[in-house]
């Protein structure tokens, strides 16, 4: 996700990144490799980069760097209620279809010091067990006040069948609860943490009539699993979160050496709360390491400083998050020097406080399914960048015993034909590799990439039409066979050592062909 604040280097590595798969060539004289290009004009639909009056880029930025779901914040266990009913006289004779059982019972959620008044399930499972004990079919009507969908409260009713041989008849059925709400207020409604169950039996109306003592015993059980909510009302707690997160990007691990000069840069980096809750919220690091193990931490004034975070305001579909933002420039921070290092590892370290003041909201804290709370990068500046011998490489494969005839090159030319209105140029070497990864041959091009200057109007580049050679001598030629990969290293120079605004026509076309003599002796 920090891939994007690096754009302003986009066009050193995107020459590379278009070549990962396998290479085969023809056995004409002449045989094209590659036959691409990049322009800035492919970049600007990224959205990424606009394109100012003036023809120049501006790089605009707005990526989420951490974006968490806090809904385990209300975490429900795995919980078993039981509603067991039994005769308050020694025995009682029931007629056919007579009502025994009409009871409402509340049980208790195991929640610690969250309490939760409402709560929504985003998957779940009620496992329900009816135990009957007595010698003819029973009529069980199951009730959840309070646990309900689209607005109906859950009812079932279940014949279950009668105790046989001392043994209760029993009866199971599962319900699912994804999108049910739960009220958790009890009976009261001023409660929290409690459910609400009722039972109601009466006799199979068809049966005999049968006498039922107090040594029967009724039993409901619920067994809730795997409970997961993305709604909740209530108070949720005091706790902390604490983590690091590594991000990698794999297009700057292809830099070994050299270095780039960027201007002036300013971005901002926004704490975002989308919980009603009470909370704080601290950086607590960003470190940025690069190809040579080279780190640089971002130094602000309120990174590794605890910053209050207001709750969210509004409701289901209009909830605004709270905002704490960092403003980073060069004037309070090491925002050049940390971009500058190049690193293709992150390291951001966060810490989140929810609720560090207790139950201030009384008990009217909420999570929707949308809250979340992020670390968002904004960042707006104009694309101008200096490099300084900034080594780029990368590996590609290819494929020299596709054909017998690459068997019999003698010598030969690798031929890049370039068109570049860039203000980037630099050398270029290839590099042969063999199949466990060992340098074979090492070729270097006596020219270089020019880079391209500014038109006299400056609103533009002025393109340079170039044909680079890669010789291949006889060693390198009878070596051919062995090559699996080819590394192309580039040490990139800007055309001027400060300022290098790029303009929008800014774009690379080229094309890498092979030119083989045969050994005729072959």
């Amino acid at each position: 996700m920090l891939r994007n604040i690096f754009i302003i280097i986009v066009i050193v590595f995107s020459l590379f990144s278009c070549r990962k798969e396998g290479t085969s060539w023809d056995t004409d004289w002449i045989s094209p490799v590659i036959n691409d290009s990049l322009s800035v004009s492919n970049l600007v639909n990224d959205s990424s980069l606009e394109v100012n009056a003036d023809n120049s880029i501006q790089v605009i930025l707005n990526r989420d760097l951490i974006d968490l779901n806090l809904s385990d914040l209300v975490v429900i266990p795995d919980t078993t209620v039981i509603q067991d009913f039994t005769l308050g006289v020694p025995s009682l004779s029931l007629l056919p279809g007579t009502n025994f059982i009409d009871e409402v019972q509340e049980h208790d959620f195991a929640l610690g010091d969250v309490a939760l008044v409402n709560a929504r399930m985003s998957s779940g499972r009620a496992i329900i067990t009816i135990e009957n004990p007595i010698e003819t079919k029973g009529i069980f009507n199951v009730e959840l006040p309070g646990v309900s969908k689209d607005g109906v409260v859950f009812s079932q009713t279940e014949e279950v069948p009668a105790a046989s041989g001392g043994a209760n008849g029993v009866r199971t059925f599962e319900l699912d609860l994804e999108q049910y709400f739960i009220d958790m207020s009890g009976v009261s409604g001023n409660n929290y943490n409690k459910l609400q169950s009722k039972m109601t039996v009466k006799t199979d109306p068809d049966g005999p009539s049968v006498t039922m003592t107090n040594q029967d015993i009724v039993k409901f059980n619920i067994m809730f699993k795997d409970l997961t909510v993305d709604y909740a009302q209530g108070y949720f707690g005091s706790t902390t979160i604490t983590d690091t997160t590594e991000v990698f990007i794999d297009a700057l691990a292809n830099i070994t050496g050299g270095s780039i000069n960027l201007d002036e840069i300013n971005f901002d980096l926004t704490i975002a709360n989308g919980i009603k809750v009470a909370a704080q919220g601290k950086i607590t690091m960003m470190e940025s390491v690069n190809y040579d193990n080279n780190s640089v931490v971002l130094s602000h004034p309120k990174i590794n400083q605890l910053l209050n975070l207001d709750p969210a305001q509004g409701f289901w579909s209009d909830h605004i998050p709270s905002e704490r933002v960092l403003s980073f420039e060069t004037g309070n921070s090491n925002i050049v020097p940390f971009l500058e290092n190049l690193g293709n590892k992150y390291v951001i370290g966060y810490e989140i406080k929810i609720n560090p003041w207790g139950n201030t909201s009384n008990g009217n804290d909420e999570i929707f399914p949308s809250s979340r709370v992020k670390l968002n990068l904004d960042a707006d500046f104009p694309l101008d960048v200096a490099m300084s011998n900034l080594t780029v490489q990368d590996t590609f494969e290819v494929d020299f015993t596709s054909d017998q005839r690459f068997l019999r090159v003698k010598e030969g030319q690798f031929i890049l034909k370039t068109k570049n209105s860039f203000p980037f140029g630099g050398d270029a070497e290839l590099i042969l590799l063999n199949e466990d990864g060992q340098i074979i041959e090492s070729i270097v091009s006596s020219e270089i990439l020019e880079a391209a200057n500014v038109s006299v109007t400056n609103d533009s580049h002025e393109s340079i039409d170039q044909i680079i050679t890669f010789d291949i001598n006889n060693s390198a030629a009878e070596k051919l066979p062995e090559v699996k990969n080819i590394i192309l290293k580039v040490q990139m120079n800007s055309a001027y050592a400060s300022s290098n605004v790029v303009y929008a026509n800014a774009k690379l076309k080229f094309l890498l062909q092979t030119k083989l003599k045969l050994n005729s002796n072959l």
